[in-house]
């Protein structure tokens, strides 16, 4: 901290009662006292908003990722039917061009 042992603190304490007497100190002390909690309350709060914001971007980009997952998902199950349909015209057109084989009729 500042370094400060006890015969600092004594001295301090002795100033700051003559300056400002043994009525105000207490006042003084206790303003302080609030000035520091509301400080303190102050800076968790925006710390807490922070957490909570970056827990709904989290939670809103997982969503997202798991909705393009599905949506690849299908793309693909579409693609694949695609191309099984393709594969089962062109067998057909094969089929059709290919001459009868003699002895079949």
């Amino acid at each position: 901290m500042l370094g400060l042992h006890a015969p600092e603190l004594i001295v301090l304490v002795i100033i700051l009662l003559l300056v400002f007497g043994p009525k105000r100190l207490p006042k003084m002390g206790n303003d302080i006292g609030k000035g520091i909690r509301e400080f303190k309350k102050g800076i968790d709060d925006v710390t807490s908003t922070d957490t909570k914001e970056n827990n709904s971007d989290k939670i809103s980009s997982q969503k997202s990722l798991s909705s393009a997952r599905a949506e690849l998902d299908q793309i693909e199950r579409d693609l694949a039917y695609k191309k099984s349909l393709l594969a089962s015209q062109e067998a057909e057109k094969a089929a059709m061009n290919e001459p009868a084989t003699p002895g079949a009729e």
